[in-house]
């Protein structure tokens, strides 16, 4: 599982997504933010598969959304 920032120094979310399911397809992917700084909607990062969470992050939600993710993933 990756839990990551949408805005990275250097590097966005869509290469980031790319790069790792040409790693490993079934790779769960989780991103935070406090905002998206314009470069992906959070119906983007649905299409792509993705959940985010809005920072500060609540715990419960948190779990909720690494047990979700963890659970979606296709068979190894």
């Amino acid at each position: 599982m990756v839990v990551s920032d949408v805005v990275m120094r250097g590097l966005h979310a869509r290469p980031l997504v790319d790069a790792l399911r040409a790693v490993r397809t079934d790779v769960p992917i989780v991103f935070v933010s406090g905002y998206l700084d314009g470069r992906f909607s959070h119906q983007e990062l649905a299409e792509m598969g993705l959940e985010i969470l809005a920072k500060p992050i609540d715990l419960p939600r948190l779990c909720t959304v690494l047990q979700k993710a963890l659970a979606s993933r296709a068979p190894a």
